[in-house]
């Protein structure tokens, strides 16, 4: 990856700190898709649903249900 950067003038010298900051970055971002792909963002859903089935949804309508009962003998 450094050869790639080196042969695409990432460092040169020439120019601003603005402007060599803006090519060395180009550079970089150009190289890691080459190397690394790019991905088409997120897959959809969050990444923690693998756990989320039937058994756990009855369980956790089982504890609001408890919570709320248990909210109303508080309150009285």
């Amino acid at each position: 990856m450094g050869e790639k950067l080196i042969g695409m003038g990432a460092w040169s010298g020439n120019g601003d700190a603005d402007a060599m900051w803006n090519k060395a970055a180009s550079c970089i971002r150009e190289v890691a898709s080459k190397v690394l792909g790019v991905s088409r963002g997120n897959s959809g859903g969050h990444k923690g649903d693998w756990w989320w089935n039937g058994e756990v949804q009855g369980k956790v309508e089982a504890k609001k249900a408890a919570y709320t009962e248990w909210v109303e003998c508080v309150d009285e």
